[in-house]
This record gives C-alpha cells, structure tokens and sequence, in this order.
C-alpha cells in the first residue's frame, strides 16, 4: 500500500516536472534571478524524487524481506501441523494398543482368577477328604 502511495507520489512529481519542463518552454526565464528561481527549484525537485526513488526501493526490500519471513513462518506453521498430525497418529496407534493390552489382562486376571477359585475348591475338597481318611484310619487303628 505505502509503495502504491510513493509510486503516485512519483508519477505526481515527474509530471510536474514535465509541466514545468513545458511550461519552462513558453516562459522562458530571462532574467538571473528567474534563471536561480527556477533552477532551485528543479534541484529541489531533483532531489526530492530521488529521495522518494530511494525511500520506495528501500520500501520494496523491507516488503520482500516481509514476505520472505512470512512464507518461512508459513513453511515452519505447515511443518509444525504436520509433526502434530503425526504424534497424534501414534498416540492413537498406542491409546488403542493400551485399550487391547487392558482388555487382554482384563481376561487373563479373570481366567486366573477363576483358576484360582477353582484350585481352592479341589484344595478345600481334597483337605476335607485327606481329614475323613485321617479319621477313618483313626477309627481303624483304634479298633485294632
């Protein structure tokens, strides 16, 4: 925008050079103090459009560095998302793996529970048959 502004305010200054140019021709200066007036003037025209020459070059390598820093912050932002993307993949990958592994130790703590219910029963079972065998065999032994 700045540098549409400057290159108006060029166009604006070469064309009032070109006037003055042309109109310089008509009214030819005759006089010295004229000639001075005159050549002053267009000195300080001079330099006024090559300040405003300079201040738009240096406007278009601040606005070249501008993008420039701007496409790489946009390149960093597209590789940032990408990396996201990807650790969000793998967490996935692993809160389903950690969902399986839970739902596997889930059944073997149920299977090993029931194997431990039913160790205990046949253990129970075969101690109340050891004690009616040991007391059988007292009975025996007594007897004779």
């Amino acid at each position: 925008k700045e540098n549409d502004e400057l290159r108006a305010k060029i166009i604006s200054l070469s064309e009032g050079l070109e006037r003055l140019e042309s109109d310089s021709g008509s009214d030819i200066p005759i006089t010295e103090k004229e000639i001075l007036e005159m050549t002053k003037a267009l000195r300080a025209n001079q330099l006024l459009l090559k300040q405003k020459h300079f201040d738009m070059r240096k406007s278009d390598e601040m606005n070249a560095e501008l993008n420039t820093r701007f496409e790489l912050e946009h390149d960093r932002r597209v590789r940032d998302q990408t990396e996201i993307g990807e650790i969000e993949k793998e967490r996935m990958i692993l809160q389903n793996d950690l969902e399986s592994k839970t739902g596997e130790y889930v059944k073997k703590l149920e299977e090993f529970d029931e194997v431990t219910l039913g160790c205990d029963y046949k253990i129970s079972k075969y101690t109340a048959e050891i004690k009616k065998l040991e007391s059988k065999l007292e009975k025996i032994t007594e007897e004779k």
